[in-house]
């Protein structure tokens, strides 16, 4: 048998029930607020794949995931080269990654330093494709190596970060970008 006090909880949490369910004004309680996307998530690792071989593995602030594409903000990514070695990281503000083929594009303080530490190359979008193995930029582009500073209106790189090629290039001593 159901004492008193039970019987009053099963009447109230049914009457809450039947009252959110008839609300016409959305969900109870303050702060509620739609999400901006299909789903938000925290502090994701994806790691991305051409033809079964590890090309990069992402790391992400915020992931905001949408039926098409994917928008992250608070981007690191390794980069790996055909043989499955490191070749280098990518960190930016954020990003758009396309969720069939996995082109991400980087924007905002884009920075791309080479598994040997040895060539930084900065600018302000960068555009990742693991199919074609390839990273380029269409933007103003600039890359520190061996006490030299190289500016350019854009670059193309195999995803090595071997074979370079920086569009309009110029070249002055120096050790960083600003």
């Amino acid at each position: 048998m159901m004492n008193t006090a039970n019987k009053l909880g099963v009447v109230l949490v049914t009457g809450f029930a039947a009252a959110a369910c008839g609300s016409e004004s959305g969900p109870l309680g303050s702060g509620y607020e739609e999400l901006p996307a299909d789903a938000v998530m925290t502090n994701v690792l994806n790691p991305m794949f051409a033809d079964g071989v590890r090309t990069a593995l992402g790391q992400y602030d915020s992931v905001y995931l949408f039926m098409d594409s994917t928008r992250v903000r608070g981007v690191h990514v390794e980069l790996f080269g055909p043989d499955g070695q490191p070749s280098g990281t990518l960190e930016a503000e954020s990003g758009v990654i396309e969720n069939q083929s996995q082109e991400m594009v980087a924007y905002g303080s884009v920075k791309l330093l080479t598994a040997d530490g040895l060539r930084t190359i900065e600018t302000e979008e960068l555009h990742y494709d693991p199919g074609a193995r390839e990273l380029w930029s269409d933007v103003a582009t600039c890359m520190v190596e061996d006490g030299q500073v190289s500016r350019g209106s854009s670059f193309r790189s195999d995803d090595r970060l071997v074979e370079i090629s920086i569009v309009g290039l110029s070249r002055a001593p120096g050790t960083s970008c600003s």
